[in-house]
């Protein structure tokens, strides 16, 4: 298995990120971006992947993922939530 990822912040307020892994008879892809905002960090991704497992029919699909990230720095906590689906 062969993962890799890249992430870009274009400035303070956007980064677009990307990545892949590649497998016997797996690949995947993804790509999104997220956005700094006054109440937190949003981002929206896609992944597309494709598997064959033995003499069974191939299958391939689609994500859409939306994510909401926020630390609150006075008690050191995190709040992350995020939704998906499959196309």
């Amino acid at each position: 298995m062969l993962q890799t990822c890249v992430q870009h912040g274009l400035n303070n307020f956007i980064t677009v990120y990307g990545g892949a892994m590649l497998g016997d008879n797996y690949v995947s892809a993804a790509g999104g971006v997220a956005l700094d905002t006054p109440v937190g960090a949003v981002g929206f991704d896609v992944t597309q992947a494709y598997a064959r497992m033995g003499n069974l029919p191939s299958h391939n699909g689609q994500s859409l993922r939306l994510s909401y990230s926020r630390s609150f720095e006075p008690t050191r906590t995190d709040v992350t939530r995020s939704t998906a689906t499959r196309m």
